[in-house]
């Protein structure tokens, strides 16, 4: 009786534990051509209505890994490369593996379509310089998911330290680890870009003159 009872009870748990379990997506992003893996590409997850759900970067072997719950699609964004979106197969399992492939941007980019006011003034390169703008948007927003997927470690050590009166010798030195914490990013400016735009790059008082970088 005390068997059953057992076989019962953890039945129950094995039924209660495997609707927890979230499905994954992962796979390699590859070169269409090449074949090699291609490391550093955006890989964003969207529903149905076109919504983000999830949003990771590819590792250095070009692998990512992504939840699969209400996914619809896939849009891959990276610098060299045109943009592309595929559709998850309805059918999909969290132990199967979806390869995406990209296709490397020519040396000559090829022209978008732009719609301008009449008052705008047009060039005949208008398009090759809105495909430069997003690649360079592209490789800004790899920067930002890698931040968010990978955060660095930040490790703050102080140090106090004694030199001899006639020399560059260090006479005692003491070192201590004041504390590690993960970092939003590797350098942040101290003022926002509004502030930059209002006050300037330079603080001038009665000190030394502060020059501030975005």
């Amino acid at each position: 009786m005390l068997h059953r009872t057992l076989l019962a009870l953890l039945a129950g748990v094995l039924t209660l534990a495997s609707p927890l379990t979230a499905q994954q997506l992962h796979g390699v992003v590859r070169d269409s051509v090449s074949g090699l893996p291609i490391s550093g590409a955006v890989v964003i997850v969207l529903d149905a209505a076109g919504n983000t759900l999830r949003r990771n970067i590819t590792g250095t072997r070009g692998q990512y890994r992504v939840p699969v719950a209400q996914a619809a699609r896939l849009q891959l964004l990276r610098m060299g490369y045109q943009a592309r979106s595929v559709a998850i197969p309805a059918a999909h399992h969290s132990d199967e593996v979806f390869d995406v492939a990209m296709l490397n941007v020519p040396t000559m980019l090829s022209g978008v379509k732009v719609w301008a006011t009449p008052g705008c003034v047009t060039r005949s390169d208008r398009g090759e310089a809105f495909a430069l703008l997003d690649q360079a948007r592209a490789g800004l927003l790899a920067t930002i998911v890698a931040r968010e997927a990978n955060p660095a470690t930040v490790i703050r050590i102080g140090f106090d330290r004694t030199m001899h009166a006639n020399g560059d010798r260090i006479a005692n030195q003491s070192v201590r680890i004041e504390g590690a914490d993960q970092a939003s990013a590797s350098f942040n400016s101290q003022r926002t870009g509004s502030d930059l735009v209002r006050l300037g790059f330079r603080s001038e008082g009665n000190g030394p003159t502060t020059f501030f970088g975005p």
